[in-house]
């Protein structure tokens, strides 16, 4: 039988793995970003790993307001960093020595919208070297876990590790929202989650989840067929958070 591990366990993040060249560009780039009025939060691999308490390999990955980001890149000019600003994409990195920091004010493709206000008013407060940040909510993570293309897939860890850690704190309907029309890959991420952790998934996924996505795809599969589509970001800050 699969041993539950500890549910919910709050674990501070280890930095000394980084390294001392990362962790100065680090506290630079936050230091920047929180001395200005706009709200941002940590996403990405560093937003994961904080969620987690362990390092996960990859940048710091900043998001942000669109209508924020001149002040941000004025900011970090200012200060003497280099900005490589990717209106395309819309992003930029923030260049500091041999480091880099990834700032967001869109969602990333295949997705499109930018980012709403359940961003950032159900993020968590946390301490990340020394300086007091807002990190992305468990729920929008996993929502980008689960549909963004990687080579992963189904059988990305991740997804699964998150679950355990934050699983029994999650807002589960408005992941759901977040998952309007991936209903079917959602399931399945449940579904190997419950065989991976089957004791574990007694107390993490609530009994209703699965009989409601099913009833959604039901319900999609009498509708007509409307093509392919770009999947849209859903604004849902007015549902409780994590």
């Amino acid at each position: 039988m699969t041993a539950r591990p500890l549910l919910g366990r709050r674990v501070p993040l280890d930095s000394e793995p980084l390294s001392l060249g990362r962790r100065a560009a680090y506290r630079r780039v936050l230091a920047i970003m929180g001395a200005q009025p706009n709200p941002f939060v940590v996403s990405g691999a560093l937003g994961l790993s904080l969620q987690l308490g362990r390092l996960i390999d990859g940048d710091l990955e900043i998001c942000m307001h669109a209508e924020d980001m001149p002040a941000a890149l004025e900011g970090f000019t200012a200060a003497g960093l280099r900005t490589d600003r990717d209106e395309g994409h819309r992003k930029a990195r923030i260049v500091y020595g041999n480091h880099r920091v990834l700032l967001r004010w869109a969602l990333p493709r295949p997705l499109v919208g930018i980012y709403d206000e359940a961003w950032f008013e159900r993020s968590r407060r946390m301490r990340f070297l020394g300086i007091r940040v807002r990190v992305a909510p468990a729920e929008e993570i996993l929502w980008l876990r689960m549909v963004l293309p990687s080579g992963a897939s189904l059988a990305d860890p991740l997804v699964a590790q998150l679950l355990l850690a934050r699983g029994p704190e999650l807002d589960w309907l408005r992941l759901m929202g977040r998952m309007i029309g991936q209903e079917a890959l959602f399931l399945a991420h449940i579904f190997l989650f419950w065989h991976q952790y089957p004791e574990s998934a007694r107390h993490v996924v609530p009994d209703w989840l699965v009989s409601r996505l099913r009833d959604r795809m039901d319900r999609l599969e009498d509708r007509e067929p409307t093509g392919d589509c770009p999947v849209e970001s859903v604004d849902l800050s007015s549902h409780g958070g994590s």
